[in-house]
């Protein structure tokens, strides 16, 4: 799964590039638990963001003394990555 999300602070605008992967999942549980947020199917807005900062912490985009909540604060849109268009196929004629 991959999308840009986009954060502000101090009125400085970031655009994330976000692949998730296995471990950001796995990280989001821990997370979600730790801090008591609701499970994914009670807060999918929030299990969106939530996954995206520990992938982005995952990779260093962000440094993992933020915490969850100030990273909450600062996103301001998620925008699924743009599906390529599939060539039609091409039939030779017999």
């Amino acid at each position: 799964m991959s999308f840009t999300l986009t954060t502000e602070t101090n009125g400085n605008t970031v655009d994330h590039k976000v692949d998730i992967k296995m471990a950001d999942l796995a990280r989001y549980d821990i997370v979600r638990n730790r801090h008591g947020f609701p499970a994914q199917e009670n807060g999918q807005f929030l299990f969106m963001v939530l996954v995206s900062y520990c992938s982005l912490v995952r990779t260093g985009a962000i440094a993992d003394t933020v915490k969850p909540e100030d990273f909450i604060d600062t996103v301001l849109n998620i925008e699924p990555e743009a599906e390529e268009e599939a060539e039609p196929s091409k039939s030779k004629s017999s």
